[in-house]
């Protein structure tokens, strides 16, 4: 299936599910918790669904199957740019922060530079989005925090 279609199709899923004001549904943009984070969100997720340990380990960027960029703000040069930085985020020596996210983080949640669908061999798909010092990392139900170097 091409990117592009399955980045309408997600984005067509979420259009259905806030189809007005009248509408029952109340699952988040996307059906993902982490494309707009917040500081209250974070805190409200219950330690046993934080990942913990290396980001390579529980998601090695060797593993993914597929990406689809679904928000781009900031300047792409040519080449191989998007994949180098997604992959620094991914990469050793990388691991979850396991406490609250830092005040010094907080101030740019609501800009994220990048977020990023993301499709494993097995099917799954996960979110990543990425923030100036920060990133989180969605996927099986279970909610990751990068901290930047």
């Amino acid at each position: 299936m091409k990117p592009n279609l399955i980045a309408a199709m997600v984005f067509l899923a979420a259009a259905v599910a806030y189809a007005g004001e009248s509408s029952r549904i109340r699952m988040p943009p996307l059906g993902f918790y982490t494309l707009d984070m917040t500081k209250e969100f974070w805190a409200s997720i219950d330690d046993a669904h934080r990942l913990k340990g290396g980001v390579a380990d529980v998601l090695p960027y060797e593993g993914i199957k597929r990406l689809v960029i679904l928000r781009c703000n900031m300047h792409v040069p040519g080449g191989d740019y998007l994949d180098q930085f997604i992959r620094g985020w991914l990469a050793a020596p990388a691991r979850f922060h396991p406490g609250p996210l830092p005040e010094s983080n907080t101030r740019d949640l609501r800009s994220p530079l990048l977020t990023v669908l993301i499709e494993t061999p097995k099917g799954d798909l996960g979110l990543l989005t990425i923030h100036s010092d920060a990133a989180f990392l969605e996927l099986n139900g279970r909610f990751g925090l990068v901290l930047g170097k």
